[in-house]
């Protein structure tokens, strides 16, 4: 088990670590690099290895060659495949601090070359060398500085020739405490810029910093890191002092304003469409109870409900007509039966009467006649 845990460990040291082999003799044949993978080899005589690594334009990459048997082999850094794209070239004397591009291509280009090898003073000399990209941040010009909140400490690593910027918020009569330290030893330098992008201030070298700056007008105060010699520092940074963290305070006031007056509207809202609901439920409830009293509405009173009063009061008179009217007709009729009722009694009185008559007339005559 202990065996295998060894084997584990060399495996992983070994990653980063890669041999370099083929060609690799000119532009068009460089090998890539992987950011932060070293790179190992051999060259021999005349040979010239190229190698190139992939960046975002932006990005900060960091190189760092070795020249492992100090053989005066020469590592030069080209943006563009051709030589007179030459950036930069470094020896053994200046090979112990790394290296720091800042991408303005998307591709940079190594190439290694040994003097010494190709005098034939020796078998050919070991290098090493790797490339370590650096993602562009926020906050490397004025113009997209990052935000440093008043009372808020900021932590950042400045690689070569970057700047990290910030930018913090003041008013007119504000007292600002600016304190800057080193965390690394390695001369974290500061520059300061107004609201109008006018350097005011800076200084080199002197880390730790901590000073007061008084603005004269409202704004923004830029404040500029970068590491004097190019190098590799670590910083922190606070700003102390604005007044802006009230003018802050009194905003999230006015948000926690307008959340409560927002929540009792919708409060508001819900007690409405209760007291609704409940309206309706009662009225409801009354309309079934009056219904189980009377079904049933008869005509006159549904044209009274549903007429207006002027339409009312003209069906209440023409009712009233109808009924004189056929009042007045029943009369007449109960007249005209009455007098038929006469004339009838009168005619048969008559007959009777003629009748009679002729029957005296009659029974006389045959009397006589009997006599």
């Amino acid at each position: 088990m202990t065996k295998i845990c060894l084997l584990i460990v060399i495996v992983i040291l070994l990653l980063p670590v890669s041999n370099v082999s083929g060609s690799n003799s000119d532009f068009d044949s460089a090998t890539t690099l992987v950011s932060s993978v070293t790179q190992e080899g051999l060259i021999e005589g005349d040979d010239e290895k190229f190698f190139k690594v992939y960046v975002a334009i932006g990005d900060i990459v960091e190189f760092q060659f070795n020249d492992l048997d100090g053989q005066y082999i020469e590592f030069c850094v080209y943006d563009g495949n051709k030589s007179s794209e030459q950036v930069a070239c470094f020896m053994e004397e200046n090979l112990s601090e790394p290296y720091f591009q800042k991408a303005i291509v998307d591709v940079y280009f190594v190439k290694i070359y040994c003097y010494e090898c190709a005098g034939g003073q020796n078998d050919g000399a070991q290098y090493s060398l790797s490339a370590t990209v650096h993602e562009d941040e926020d906050g490397d010009s004025i113009q997209n500085a990052a935000s440093l909140n008043p009372e808020s400490m900021e932590y950042g690593t400045i690689h070569g020739a970057e700047s990290d910027f910030y930018v913090t918020p003041v008013m007119n009569g504000d007292s600002i405490r600016i304190v800057i330290t080193d965390d690394s030893g390695s001369w974290t330098s500061y520059r300061l810029y107004d609201n109008y992008g006018i350097k005011i201030a800076e200084d080199w070298e002197n880390a730790d910093y901590d000073f007061t700056v008084e603005p004269v007008n409202d704004g923004n105060l830029t404040v500029e890191l970068l590491c004097a010699f190019e190098g590799i520092c670590d910083y922190s940074i606070i700003a102390i002092g604005s007044t802006y963290v009230e003018s802050t305070s009194s905003s999230d006031i006015d948000s926690e304003s307008d959340f409560s007056n927002e929540f009792y509207r919708i409060v508001m809202f819900f007690v409405i469409l209760f007291a609704f609901l409940i309206v309706t439920y009662f009225r409801r409830m009354h309309s079934q109870v009056f219904d189980s009293v009377q079904p049933k509405l008869s005509n006159e009173n549904v044209e009274r409900v549903t007429k207006p009063p002027q339409a009312i009061d003209e069906i209440q008179r023409l009712q009233q007509t109808v009924t004189q009217t056929e009042r007045e007709k029943m009369q007449m009729q109960d007249e005209l039966e009455k007098a038929k009722s006469t004339t009838v009694v009168q005619n048969i009185t008559y007959n009777i009467q003629d009748s009679a008559i002729s029957g005296d007339i009659n029974a006389t005559g045959l009397k006589e006649k009997d006599d």
